[in-house]
């Protein structure tokens, strides 16, 4: 098998991670500051590790997947793409490879399915460059709006002559079987009544209180409440009328100014 794979990063992360948590696991990973993990995070590809086994390319990937980021596994003997002195430089920065293969082997479930992508199925395109090749052209649809004016800022919007009259409405009274009932009569036939079966209460254990107004409460079932001892010395009334808060406590209220000039009143109509 070829020892020639790279694990390239593109700045993509985990669905479902947060950025700020995963840069912070990456710095603390690859043993950088803050300046390095922020240029991975261009949008190019960034080499973390050149030049391994697939199955090394593997468990780097299954680590980075842990920490939050999405890479891909580049085979560089398909057709080399990337600049060489750039993952050179990069990979010796960071961790030892045995490791990072010690920290993938602690989880061997999170194992990475990813497929191996052959340098020739894709190319970079520069930055800023437009990835459609040729653009539908679109003719611009000419609208009249000659016609269309603004309603002054009151009134409705809607001219007289243009709103709906209301349909009166009609109700055929000889068709129907109804009358005045008498003051107090019921409503409903005796068919109709809903029949409620009387509660049967006895009330021999029952028996009034002696004094009208009396306590129904006994003595001994009443619950005993102190009462408050209360210092009121240092209370006093003020007069009716007075205000409650000194001068220097109160809160300046400035009044505000609001022109009602150009505001009326218009007849509301409730089919409208």
């Amino acid at each position: 098998m070829s020892d020639n794979y790279s694990v390239i990063f593109r700045g993509d992360i985990v669905l479902g991670k947060n950025l700020v948590d995963v840069k912070k696991k990456l710095a603390q990973l690859f043993k950088v500051d803050d300046a390095r993990i922020e240029r991975m995070f261009t949008g190019k590809p960034v080499p973390l590790k050149a030049n391994i086994p697939l199955v090394q390319a593997k468990k780097y990937q299954a680590v980075l997947n842990q920490v939050g980021i999405v890479t891909s596994i580049i085979d560089n003997a398909a057709k080399p793409s990337i600049n060489k002195t750039a993952i050179n430089n990069v990979a010796s920065n960071s961790r030892d490879p045995k490791s990072v293969a010690s920290v993938a082997a602690s989880d061997s479930s999170q194992n990475s399915a990813a497929k191996v992508v052959a340098a020739t199925d894709f190319t970079i395109a520069p930055a800023g460059s437009d990835l459609i090749d040729s653009k539908k052209q679109v003719t611009p649809t000419p609208v009249d709006t000659a016609h269309i004016s603004l309603s002054p800022q009151e009134g409705n919007i809607i001219n007289d002559s243009e709103r709906l009259a209301p349909l009166p409405a009609s109700i055929d009274l000889d068709s129907l079987e109804w009358d005045l009932a008498d003051v107090g009569e019921i409503l409903l036939k005796e068919s109709e009544r809903a029949h409620v079966e009387p509660l049967n209460i006895d009330t021999d254990d029952l028996s009034l209180a002696d004094d009208v107004g009396g306590n129904l409460i006994k003595e001994s079932e009443r619950e005993h409440i102190e009462p408050l001892n209360i210092d009121t010395d240092d209370l006093s009334l003020s007069e009716v009328g007075g205000n409650l808060l000194k001068e220097e406590e109160r809160h300046p209220v400035k009044e505000i100014d609001v022109d009602i000039s150009h505001i009326k009143l218009a007849r509301h109509n409730p089919f409208m």
